[in-house]
């Protein structure tokens, strides 16, 4: 687990947990003594904080002063870390469990805007970062430089705030919050595989088949929707009735589900959908 201490003065703590596939899966700010708190600080104390599990101690630590931290993710393994920065520092940082000296520390990635969301790949090689307000764009890293291997500068410069990463590496997902705004891409080019755009609609969950061959997105009008990379004209949707806050396709190996849908063949689909009010498991069938 990876704890990012906020504030140790006033024992408030964001903490990041992983789920062993490269994604952060829940986060909270919380103080210990006292639940979930409203509170003010000048937060200079922020700083990552590697622990191990199994020995109950930690491993390093990495001051990031005032520098507020956004996402963070794991490869499969917990070998490797991504984490991004908000205002004022705006950086991609990758570190490795050995070390708190990052492999990677990006130049700054905008000209005033946070970069929000992070995403490691499963072997932790590469790492997509997405960046927001009046800078958004898609940044592809690999652990070897501190210059991005590709840009995406989304139109109109829409805040990127959902990304998926197939576990070979291969196809990247991302959507933006403003203009609903939805891309599969390969590792291999900056330009989308497909895209396609859900009007009027801000869009917050996101994730990748592991194959890459479809994703799920879903926002601000309640719904989920499902597109195919080679297929950008066969889509679905199914109505939620509330705001899909994260969205989780199961692997294709689990035998919870079938996760492709193809070829007018009904196929049954299971997405976990962390909604804002409850946690549901929703079945559906696609034609």
């Amino acid at each position: 687990m990876l704890i990012i201490i906020i504030n140790r003065e006033l024992n408030i703590y964001y903490f990041e947990a992983s789920n062993g596939t490269g994604k952060a899966r829940n986060s909270i700010i919380d103080s210990p003594a006292n639940g979930p708190v409203l509170f003010s600080s000048d937060f200079s104390k922020n700083e990552i904080v590697l622990i191990s599990k199994e020995k109950s101690e930690v491993i390093w630590r990495y001051s990031m002063d005032k520098e507020w931290i956004g996402g963070v993710s794991l490869s499969d393994d917990g070998y490797y870390i991504a984490t991004a920065t908000g205002c004022p520092d705006r950086r991609a940082y990758i570190f490795s469990r050995d070390s708190n000296e990052p492999l990677v520390r990006s130049e700054m990635l905008t000209r005033d805007s946070p970069v929000d969301e992070s995403i490691i790949s499963a072997d932790g090689s590469f790492a997509v970062f997405g960046s927001e307000s009046s800078d958004g764009a898609v940044f592809l890293f690999s652990i070897d430089s501190k210059e991005p291997v590709w840009k995406f500068t989304t139109p109109d410069n829409a805040s990127v705030r959902a990304l998926g990463f197939t576990p070979d590496s291969m196809y990247i997902g991302a959507a933006t919050m403003f203009g609903g705004n939805v891309y599969i891409f390969s590792k291999d080019s900056n330009q989308p595989v497909n895209s396609w755009n859900i009007k009027n609609v801000s869009l917050g969950a996101l994730d990748i088949a592991d194959d890459g061959s479809y994703l799920a997105v879903g926002g601000t009008d309640n719904k989920v929707h499902i597109f195919e990379r080679n297929n950008p004209s066969q889509n679905a949707e199914f109505d939620l009735n509330e705001f899909a806050g994260e969205i989780d396709i199961s692997a294709a190996s689990s035998p919870f589900c079938s996760s492709r849908f193809r070829n007018n063949i009904i196929k049954m689909l299971y997405i976990y959908f962390k909604c804002m009010l409850n946690v549901s498991l929703y079945k559906f069938s696609i034609f």
